[in-house]
């Protein structure tokens, strides 16, 4: 609830934020990967949380027993480049305000 409510609220905060960590997982990925996955862990950051979904599987989240996030990078790609997301970060105007009702 916590991303859903920065990409309504704050999408350009948003967007900033996952650009620094896109930028800053270019030497090594994988093992930024993980880093960011331990860190959402703790502290459960959307903008961790908008890395994760846009480096995993199809998009496919899975969560441990004990309720961590636990999916692994897919190694093939980087994510969605940031200027690509920026283009995207109208969405939020389209739908603040809206219930899901409305949206349908």
């Amino acid at each position: 609830m916590d991303l859903w409510a920065e990409i309504l609220e704050r999408p350009n905060q948003l967007v900033d934020k996952y650009e620094a960590l896109w930028l800053e997982q270019q030497s090594d990925r994988k093992i930024y990967f993980y880093r960011i996955r331990e860190e959402f862990n703790k502290t459960h950051q959307p903008h961790h949380l908008l890395y994760l979904l846009a480096r995993i599987v199809k998009g496919s989240i899975r969560y441990s027993s004990d309720g961590k996030f636990n999916q692994s990078p897919d190694n093939r790609r980087l994510g969605m480049k940031p200027i690509t997301m920026k283009k995207n970060r109208f969405f939020s105007r389209l739908v603040v305000g809206k219930s899901l009702y409305d949206l349908q």
